[in-house]
């Protein structure tokens, strides 16, 4: 005996002829002119210049970077002040804020010799 189950063909699965589902199947359309309608609205699109598009897609992400920018300058310049306030090592706020030693007239001489 044989023990593997018979199979169906495919048209008996669907319930009826393959060949007259196809038939009866109608194809999707856009409608006539669509590709005229398509290409007129396409046309009406203003042409923008590689310089304009450079300078547009520049400040798009000038606006989503500069807050991040800021940020880390900020943290960057507390840091500066936090680790060179007990050294002593700067002479004021400004130099403080940007981690510069303090400069005397001997550092500039030999800086000069170089």
């Amino acid at each position: 005996m044989n023990s593997e189950p018979k199979r169906l063909p495919p048209e008996a699965v669907l319930g009826g002829s393959l060949s007259a589902l196809l038939r009866s199947s109608r194809t999707e359309s856009f409608g006539p002119y669509f590709a005229d309608r398509v290409m007129r609205r396409l046309s009406r699109v203003p042409e923008v210049s590689g310089a304009d598009a450079l300078y547009d897609s520049l400040r798009w992400i000038f606006v989503r970077t500069s807050a991040f920018g800021l940020a880390a300058a900020i943290i960057l310049c507390l840091i500066n002040v936090l680790a060179f306030q007990d050294l002593e090592v700067a002479t004021s706020f400004i130099d403080t804020l940007f981690g510069l030693p303090s400069a005397t007239v001997s550092d500039a001489l030999s800086y000069g010799a170089l």
